[in-house]
């Protein structure tokens, strides 16, 4: 008599797959598809790795498809079946590999501004604003990505998926939970440490001494001014590129428009066509008078920082005459991260941008800060050299900070900053 064998019935749990059901892939199928899935998450971390390296040091000028494949070893089609252009690379790497470090970075400052407004302790912050200060290639591909979200409508999307809510969350007054205080203290804080990441990103700043400007911020946290309101100070010479008055009209036209277009398009975008059509001109003036698209930014970014420099000192200083300089700090920095002055404060953080990657941009920054540094280490004898670069560092980051955060929130704008400037101004 044989024996039966009872086959496995519909109900019975199979070897792989869910309980109660079968898996009707042979072995040698499910292997394979095993072995592509894995492949599949090889490539997909070698292009996000390929694109964080390559924001880290050529910037989003240097990061097409071509160079992302050959970074990644991979083929152009390989990329090309996943991402059909640099921002949808871009905008997954910092979904998949950036986003992480980022808010976690600013998670720590945070929960470091929290503990110096109860106790004054600049410790803490010192250790919270490290990553800042001495960025790892995450952090510093980070700080190329998030200026470069405010002109790349996909790269925006990303950031408008997690970093931007994650602040939200962290700054935003919340009645009975976060005063407008301590709201202000947080957004700050994360303003400086935003700033600071701009400014490691131009030069190295590890070895520099922030203790002295740590703890004047801390003890300013825990001694805070009061939440009364600011006058109103409109300040129009923010509201667009103010016109240029070189003698030239030609000229005029072709350094406002170079600006203009820079500010709403960014750098890469636009075209030496794209300008002189801006500017009523054609492509032939451009080149008359600038031998490539960079000598031209340089020369308008140039005239209009250091024209914009002035305007700004001349305003803070009408405010500060009927107040105080702690209160003029205040509304300059409000005003400055106002959403709809967005397009000219891009000009600004263009210019930083591109100098992590061009010499020339760099130094055109660097010269114009030597006097600067030269006057405070005179005034200050007391202070090393690493001290001296820290407080520059720290100046600028407080200049530019909130730049990159009122980009990011478009309510950070309306804090009462005045709590903070004022214990570190006027005091």
């Amino acid at each position: 008599m044989g024996i039966e064998v009872e086959s496995p019935s519909p109900e019975m749990p199979g070897t792989h797959g869910s309980p109660g059901t079968l898996d009707p892939m042979s072995a040698p199928a499910r292997l394979g598809s095993q072995r592509r899935q894995a492949r599949s998450i090889r490539n997909d971390a070698a292009i996000h790795d390929a694109v964080t390296a390559l924001a880290d040091t050529d910037g989003w000028h240097g990061m097409n498809l071509q160079r992302v494949a050959q970074a990644a070893g991979l083929s152009r089609p390989s990329v090309l079946t996943r991402y059909r252009g640099r921002s949808e690379a871009a905008a997954a790497t910092w979904t998949e590999r950036l986003d992480a470090p980022v808010r976690q970075a600013l998670a720590g400052v945070i929960e470091a501004s929290d503990a110096a407004a109860q106790t004054g302790d600049g410790s803490a912050l010192r250790a919270a604003m490290r990553p800042f200060i001495d960025p790892g290639q995450d952090l510093r591909a980070a700080a190329e990505l998030i200026l470069v979200g405010r002109y790349d409508p996909m790269v925006r999307s990303a950031l408008e998926a997690s970093l931007v809510p994650a602040l939200g969350a962290w700054i935003n007054p919340v009645p009975g939970s976060l005063t407008r205080v301590g709201a202000a203290i947080r957004a700050y804080m994360c303003s400086v440490a935003l700033g600071l990441l701009i400014e490691t990103r131009r030069h190295p700043a590890a070895t520099l001494d922030f203790t002295l400007e740590m703890d004047q911020m801390a003890r300013a946290c825990a001694q805070p001014g009061a939440d009364t309101e600011l006058p109103s100070a409109p300040a129009p010479h923010l509201d667009r590129v103010v016109n240029f008055d070189t003698g030239d009209a030609n000229l005029n036209d072709l350094l406002r428009a170079t600006l203009e277009e820079i500010g709403a398009r960014g750098y890469e975008a636009a075209t030496i066509d794209v300008i002189a059509r801006a500017s009523g001109h054609t492509p032939g003036l451009v080149f008359s008078r600038y031998a490539s698209k960079r000598e031209l930014f340089l020369d308008a970014s140039q005239r209009y920082q250091a024209n914009a420099a002035d305007l700004n000192e001349t305003y803070r200083q009408a405010i500060a005459e009927r107040t105080t300089l702690g209160i003029a700090e205040a509304i300059t920095t409000r005003e400055l991260m106002r959403p709809q002055r967005r397009q000219v404060m891009t000009v600004t953080l263009e210019t930083y941008r591109l100098s992590w990657h061009n010499p020339d941009m760099l130094a055109a920054i660097d010269d114009g800060l030597v006097s600067i540094l030269a006057q405070f280490a005179a005034e200050e004898p007391s202070r090393t050299p690493a001290q001296v670069q820290a407080w520059l560092f720290t100046e600028l980051a407080r200049g530019n900070g909130p730049l990159v955060l009122g980009d990011l929130s478009e309510t950070a704008w309306d804090l009462p900053y005045h709590v903070l400037t004022q214990p570190l101004i006027d005091a």
